[in-house]
């Protein structure tokens, strides 16, 4: 009966014990590879709420191109129509990368190494999209509409370049993060590791608690 007890206490121990070190940080073994992982969504999420502020702000300056001659001497009517795109879907694509962490099936289906695969593909599409259509814009437009010429279209063409920079840059850290978080979860770097007196005084300080809680059992 003894023997029993102690086994279960042990089993018990152990079980706790991996939990605990899964959730101060990183494996203690370098270059260790799990699939499940804490993801940082604090600053995550800061990134998408700025994406779709910015994206709504694009939206509003997009709807105000409305010189047909200025824009067909340029030949600009694709790269608008590919904005328009990016404009409306950016918002939407960001509201489902911040959903997928709050949707339960996700949660208990998924692992964080296919969360942040999924982030990191969305990412790079929209910062790729965002960077070639103002990149051909800026481009196209050359010395055309040069900050402070007076013309009215001018204007509006500048803050759409403003403001789709702007969405060149949250993208672009939002596709650093997923980086970083993979470089941080996968393979432990940039993360705190455990040495072998810490992990070893984590599982006496466990152990003790463990048998003062089964005094009173």
């Amino acid at each position: 009966m003894a023997s029993k007890s102690l086994g279960a206490r042990m089993t018990a121990l152990k079980t706790v014990g991996l939990t605990k070190l899964r959730t101060l940080g990183p494996s203690p073994t370098a270059g260790s590879f799990d699939r499940n992982f804490q993801i940082d969504k604090s600053a995550r999420f800061a990134f998408r709420g700025f994406q779709v502020l910015v994206a709504f702000a694009s939206w509003f300056f997009i709807g105000k191109l409305h010189d047909e001659l200025l824009i067909e001497q340029l030949s600009l009517w694709p790269a608008i129509q590919y904005l328009w795109f990016l404009a409306i879907c950016s918002p939407i694509l960001s509201g489902v990368l911040v959903g997928q962490y709050f949707f339960s099936c996700l949660n208990k289906s998924w692992s964080s190494i296919k969360i942040l695969t999924l982030e990191l593909i969305c990412d790079f599409c929209a910062f790729f999209g965002w960077l070639v259509c103002i990149g051909y814009m800026g481009h196209t437009m050359g010395t055309a509409c040069a900050p402070g010429s007076g013309v009215d279209q001018c204007t509006n063409f500048n803050w759409v370049l403003a403001w789709g920079s702007f969405s060149i840059i949250f993208w672009f850290m939002s596709l650093a993060w997923d980086v970083k978080g993979f470089m941080k979860g996968v393979w432990g770097w940039g993360g705190e590791r455990l040495s072998d007196r810490e992990v070893d005084a984590e599982i006496r300080r466990m152990s003790r608690n463990q048998s003062r809680g089964s005094r009173w059992n």
